[in-house]
Formats: C-alpha cells, structure tokens, sequence
C-alpha cells in the first residue's frame, strides 16, 4: 500500500518536481506469419537469441517454448518524435516475441537518455532532462495510432530488408498503439539525491505525475497541465497500490500502462547494463507485460479469424473431408496455443511475477476474451463437420444414381447376349470382336470403381 485513502493525497504540485533523465517506452506491433518463418531464420542465423544468465528467459523453467530475439534494427526515429523530445535522430531498434512463429509480437524500446549518459546503451540523446508536460507529450505522440502504424510499417520492412523475413511471410500486421510499457531509470534531472529510487516514500512525492502517465490515453490531462485539476480520487485509484521487491522501485499497472520507476545509479550494474543493450528495458515486469501483450494479441487475431472462417463457411454449401481435416488440425494447434499462453505463469519462476500475471489477466478479463475465442473455434469445427458430412452424402446419392444408370445401361445393352458370343468369336477366330469385348468389360469395371472410390 502506499496510500490508505484519498485523503492521503498531497496538494497537486504548482511547479514541476519531476525531471526525467532517462526512460524506455516500450511499444508493441502484433504479426501474423508465414509458419516456420521465424524458426527458419533462427536456425539459419539470420535472426538470434540468448539465453545466458542475464536473459529474461532465464526468468522460466524448462520446457516454456517462449522465444525472444535479440534487438535488430526497425528503421529510424521519425522526425516528429524527435522534435517532440527534443532529441537527435537516431535508429530504432526492435525485438520478436512469439511462442508459435504465425503469431509473433515486434517488441520496440525507445530509449531516450541525457547526454551526461556515460554508459553506451543505445539511447537517443535528449537534449535536457524531460518534465512531466514534456513526458507525456513524447508518450501520447509515440502512442498515436498513425505514428504506431508507420513504425510498424519500417519495422517489418527493415526486417524484410535484413533476411529475416522474406517477401510474402507477413499476412497481417497490428500496431497495439494503447498497451505501452514505460520504465523510468533515470530521475537525475530532478531535485533529489543521487541514489536508488525510494519506493514508497518517492512514490507519494510524485504521486501526481504516476497518475498522470498511467492515465496518458486520457486527453483532458495530456494538454495543458490539466493533469492537475485530476481529484485525489483519481490520483488515488491509479497510486494507491503498487509492486516493488527491495523497495528501491515501483511497479503500477492498470488494463492499458504497465509503468516502472527504478531510479539506476550512474555505474549500472552488469546484469542492468546487460538487459539495457539486449531488450532496451530492465524490468521483470515489462517482461512479464509483454508476455501478455503476446497473450491479448494472439487471442484478438484467432478470434477475427474465426469469425471471418465462419462468415466464407455459411456461404458454402459443402465441402471436401480434406478441407475439413485441415481446419480440424488447426483448431487443435491453436486451442494448445491459447491454453499454453493462457496459463503461461506457470512457467515463471519467481512467485511475484506469477502474481504480476495474475493480476494482468485479471484486469484484462483474459479468461472471457480466450472462451470467446474458444467459443468461436467450436463453431467452425462443429459447422465444417456438418458441411463435409453434407457432401459426403451428396457423393454418395450421385454415386447411386450413376451406379442405377450403369445397371440400366447394360441391361439395355445386353451385354449377357455379349459374352454369350465370345466362344463363337473365338472359335470364328474373329479376334477384332473379342478384344472389343473385353475393352468394353474393362470400361465397365473402370467406371465402376471409379464411382465406389468416390463413395469412400
């Protein structure tokens, strides 16, 4: 807890207090692949992974089938964002994330530091540490849906151009422009000592300002400085909880913002300085975040693709047992799939970060939005059944009815007379007629099994 209540709230501050020298915004792209063409790249080389001791993926035990690339370049910073930040131009660097590779997520750092920076992670320099008005300008321009759209766009083009995919592998691609990820490590433009981030107590001090970028999609206090005409209610409903370990970070989450101070001193620690290069975050909880990402997206795409499978099946009036199986053996794969990602926490290691997911589903209602999806799977296995049934017992009627027009045809034919005259043929040695008979024999029983494999 770090409020009791809403009376607990301090004044909203008349200047600003807030000075940040150095953040990652994490953004997220979901794709839909061409299967095996993640796991071709990745056993070819042109696409890499770790799994050392500083890795995330050391954070889940054996046998989690989760893969998270090493950052590739995804295109440059756009120059509007970096007049908004006030920074150089810089490139942008991207990460994959996927548990089945026809359903990856482009998970993308934007990380900004101060020139006084003196370690190198990659960042795009800021000009001058950031205030909260400033902040939350770069947030909501990064989370626009037109911004979000094009940097997806480079960043799949830059992974075309790089071999990672080819021409064709991409079949969709959806920017989730709401669900962004914020980790402030650097607060040295503030007015405060040069140590760890106090947890609780510095999370009463800023309260306003956490508020205010948990609520960034909300546009009355994204203009204006109006996020200080926000009730301490509302202050309260987004700071009144929070996570945090040792006490020298916190963690605040709400259906839309997944937002984490941890204030790094100067000289970062190897295993920070590690996570800083290779996914542009150093958070257990944006990392767990982005799991969920992965989870929402792949649930919203299976469920608009079944829908859309049931709309071509209602126009169809039969289909082929092939067709059916086909669709049966997807249904399966992707029903383990959303299980699997369902109860993803179960392969996390440390009990917080299950309750971290936990949490998340909660607030997200993952379990309504995966039985409806569920629900919607059901439908077009129960319907592609129904309508393979259909023309099996089409081909079957037709099969009679050829069957009946055979019968009907020989016995008009007299085909008995026939072979009754085959011995006289022989003996006549008029062997043109007998080889006509036994071509007219082996047309018959030809279209006779012709029409029995058709039946089956």
């Amino acid at each position: 807890m770090i409020f009791t209540g809403p009376e607990d709230i301090p004044a909203a501050p008349a200047t600003a207090e807030l000075f940040v020298s150095g953040l990652s915004l994490v953004t997220y792209t979901a794709v839909r692949l061409r299967r095996e063409a993640l796991t071709t790249a990745l056993a070819a080389g042109r696409l890499n992974e770790d799994t050392g001791p500083n890795s995330y993926l050391t954070k889940l035990i054996d046998q989690h089938g989760l893969h998270y690339s090493e950052l590739v370049p995804a295109g440059r910073l756009p120059n509007g964002i970096a007049f908004v930040a006030h920074a150089q131009e810089g490139d942008l660097q991207q990460a994959i994330v996927w548990l089945d590779d026809e359903y990856a997520l482009l998970v993308l750092p934007w990380v900004f530091a101060t020139a006084n920076r003196t370690d190198a992670l990659g960042s795009l320099r800021l000009a001058h540490p950031l205030s909260l008005d400033e902040l939350l300008r770069l947030v909501t321009e990064i989370t626009r849906r037109e911004v979000c759209e094009k940097v997806a766009g480079q960043a799949v083009a830059a992974l075309v151009e790089q071999g990672v995919l080819a021409e064709g592998d991409v079949y969709d691609v959806r920017p989730l422009y709401a669900l962004p990820a914020i980790q402030i490590w650097d607060l040295g433009g503030s007015d405060r000592q040069e140590a760890p981030y106090e947890g609780v107590a510095e999370s009463r001090r800023f309260c306003w300002e956490i508020s205010t970028l948990m609520a960034h999609a909300t546009d009355h206090v994204a203009f204006d400085g109006l996020w200080r005409r926000r009730s301490p209610d509302q202050v309260f409903n987004d700071v009144g909880t929070g996570y945090t370990v040792l006490g020298d970070h916190m963690v605040f989450l709400n259906t839309s913002c997944c937002l984490e101070i941890s204030h790094l001193p100067v000289g970062l620690r190897t295993r920070s300085e590690f996570r800083m290069r290779y996914y542009g975050y150093d958070s257990s909880s944006i990392f767990v975040w982005t799991i969920a990402n992965l989870r929402l997206a792949v649930s919203d795409n299976l469920e608009r693709h079944y829908r859309s499978a049931m709309g071509a099946l209602v126009e169809e009036s039969s289909i082929t047992t092939k067709r059916n199986i086909d669709i049966s053996k997807s249904q399966l794969r992707h029903s383990a799939m959303l299980v699997e990602l369902q109860h993803f926490r179960h392969f996390m290691r440390e009990a917080r970060n299950r309750h971290f997911d936990e949490e998340l589903c909660l607030l997200r209602k993952s379990d309504e939005a995966v039985a409806r999806t569920m629900k919607e799977m059901d439908r077009v296995a129960q319907l592609a059944t129904e309508l393979s049934r259909a023309r099996d017992q089409l081909v079957q009627s037709n099969s009679n009815t050829l069957l009946a027009a055979l019968a009907a045809g020989l016995a008009i034919g007299g085909i008995p007379q026939v072979v009754e005259q085959v011995d006289a043929w022989i003996g006549e040695r008029s062997w043109w007629k007998v080889g006509l008979a036994f071509c007219l024999a082996i047309t018959i029983i030809a279209v006779i099994l012709k029409i029995w494999k058709g039946r089956r």
